[in-house]
């Protein structure tokens, strides 16, 4: 390809004096994957955790549906940090969404446990 193209240069005797090429890329990520595919199932999960409050509190379904939840955030997690690619510089919101949901489940599932063991 590049013989091709000085012997076009050389035939055309085309002035080659140039310093520099300039390319404009322009790059547009569409969202729609991370969306339907992690945020609303996790948005989803953590309104279900907060419904475990509903449950009755000396029932052990109350203690294990939070661990369930807590459980599979964990594995949302972990399937975002073998997506993206790693950086120490920078942290990806998607990344710190998921964070803070897995803490706030696992203060549900604190409050949960804590709420079992007063009401024996």
């Amino acid at each position: 390809m590049l013989l091709l193209m000085l012997l076009l240069l050389l035939c055309l005797n085309i002035n080659t004096d140039f310093s520099e090429i300039v390319f404009e890329v322009k790059l547009k990520r569409k969202p729609g994957f991370y969306i339907t595919n992690i945020i609303i199932p996790v948005i989803l999960l953590s309104i279900l955790n907060t419904f475990s409050f509903v449950l009755p509190i000396t029932s052990g379904e109350r203690a294990s549906f939070s661990v369930t939840v807590f459980l599979s955030l964990a594995v949302f997690l972990t399937i975002v940090a073998a997506t993206l690619p790693t950086n120490s510089y920078n942290v990806s919101l998607l990344s710190v969404f998921l964070i803070l949901m897995t803490v706030s489940s696992t203060l549900i599932v604190d409050l949960c446990l804590v709420e079992a063991r007063l009401a024996i």
